[in-house]
């Protein structure tokens, strides 16, 4: 549980669980919205293991549990499905006795965005990269096919262009050293050989590899023309995910939420996800683009304030 947060449990209202395939996070919230505490469980995809998720909900649930609460919302990686939804969102309020609605986490995230109605664009870029439009109730995405099918514009994409500036520039005999020795030192390794042992090794996870882009943000931001042209290929292939969904949906204006740490901790890749949108849709749409990253958590109030 978040200990920096003072309150009393008899104010919380609502909860609400964005539950993902690495964490899950439950958060309170009180009559007016304002987040008193949180705690946290581990993987909550539903998919990949259901037990495992239903445990790593209930575990977070409990760290900020209280009799006062009145409603829970769930939004739980690969539920999706209205099978999946429906047993789960049973299954827990028949142990919590509260009624507690179950959706998948691209859901929860869009109401928390732009309540459990509004038309939105939620893009998503941290490890992994997604893009979801809804419209009229229906949602719409593009990407989301994992690290080694799209992701196209994610912390994985960033680290991988990276890499592979490295190893072109290696051929044509033109190293960038700075570039190289941020990469050495992140992931201590102390040649190009002990990088290519490095990404091959069987152990090696796509966050292993993700942990590379914020050395490229921050080159980035020092002037780093290499840094700065990997921020654009990834903005530009994020950007091609939005586009693509916006073109399917013929909308001429429409509001975008951001999150994800990759793009929410990089002014550089927002800007140029902005600005590469902006060219791509031309005079087709107008774009909105919200100031602040919704919480997924938020939806549960946002919902209960709706019904």
């Amino acid at each position: 549980m978040n200990n920096n947060l003072l309150y009393n449990k008899e104010e919380i209202r609502v909860i609400g669980v964005d539950a993902g395939g690495t964490k899950t996070r439950a958060a309170a919230f009180d009559g007016a919205g304002n987040l008193l505490a949180e705690a946290f469980g581990g993987c909550g995809h539903v998919i990949l293991s259901y037990d495992t998720a239903k445990s790593s909900i209930l575990s977070a649930l409990r760290g900020v549990w209280s009799d006062s609460c009145e409603f829970i919302a769930v939004g739980a990686a690969g539920a999706s499905s209205a099978e999946l939804s429906g047993r789960l969102s049973e299954e827990l309020t028949a142990e919590l006795g509260i009624r507690t609605a179950v959706m998948s986490d691209a859901e929860l995230a869009l109401n928390a965005a732009f309540g459990p109605e509004a038309d939105g664009m939620l893009v998503i870029s941290g490890t992994g990269s997604v893009v979801f439009l809804r419209q009229n109730g229906t949602i719409l995405r593009a990407g989301g096919w994992g690290h080694i099918l799209g992701d196209g514009g994610s912390a994985y994409y960033t680290a991988m262009t990276a890499l592979r500036t490295i190893t072109d520039l290696r051929d044509r005999t033109e190293p960038d050293e700075i570039l190289e020795r941020a990469v050495f030192d992140a992931l201590d390794v102390d040649s190009i050989a002990g990088l290519v042992k490095y990404v091959y090794a069987p152990e090696r996870s796509k966050a292993d590899i993700a942990k590379l882009a914020p050395v490229i943000d921050r080159l980035a931001e020092n002037g780093s023309a290499n840094a700065e042209e990997i921020l654009w290929k990834s903005a530009d292939a994020l950007s091609d995910d939005a586009a693509a969904v916006l073109r399917r949906s013929g909308m001429d204006s429409v509001n975008i939420a951001l999150t994800g740490g990759h793009i929410t901790h990089s002014d550089t890749l927002r800007l140029n996800f902005e600005q590469t949108l902006r060219i791509k849709t031309g005079k087709t749409c107008r774009l909105h683009f919200l100031p602040d990253e919704p919480d997924p958590a938020y939806a549960a109030y946002r919902i209960h304030n709706h019904t």
